[in-house]
């Protein structure tokens, strides 16, 4: 009897070991993310934001997608992807459009001095690598 005592006593002991060191070990934040948006049209689509954020993601929408969405402020670094075979734009207020991203490629951003919004538009595939917005950036992104 005593066996199986020491036995149980030295597996509660190994257990609560593993998960001391389980808990312990974690880094000490998470990415909550994706944050930003998606715009989606008969031609194409456009995703927005980053997936490294720390702001838990807004639910799911029952409206149907549209052509144009907004992203707001960014809780860190992001890019964008997706494309569209009539045109594409995506803008960011200028003082957070980067410019090259966390690979060192040039980001494609036209400054507006009189607004204050640099955009960045194409036809066909739209790639602005991540960091190519700067953790903070809010804006839109458009389908024609």
């Amino acid at each position: 009897m005593r066996r199986f005592t020491r036995l149980g006593a030295s597996a509660v002991i190994a257990v609560g070991s593993l998960a001391t060191v389980g808990a312990f070990s974690l880094p000490p934040a998470h990415a909550l993310g994706p944050e930003g948006c998606a715009a989606q049209n008969n031609n194409g689509a456009l995703a927005v934001g980053t997936v490294t954020g720390t702001t838990a993601p807004a639910p799911p929408s029952n409206s149907p997608p549209a052509a144009t969405c907004t992203y707001t402020a960014l809780s860190s670094q992001g890019g964008f992807g997706g494309g569209d075979s009539k045109g594409w734009s995506v803008t960011v207020d200028t003082a957070h459009a980067a410019a090259t991203d966390a690979t060192g490629k040039p980001c494609s951003w036209v400054a507006d001095a009189t607004t204050g919004i640099s955009t960045w538009s194409g036809t066909g595939p739209a790639v602005g690598g991540y960091g190519c917005i700067a953790q903070g950036g809010s804006g839109t992104a458009t389908l024609s």
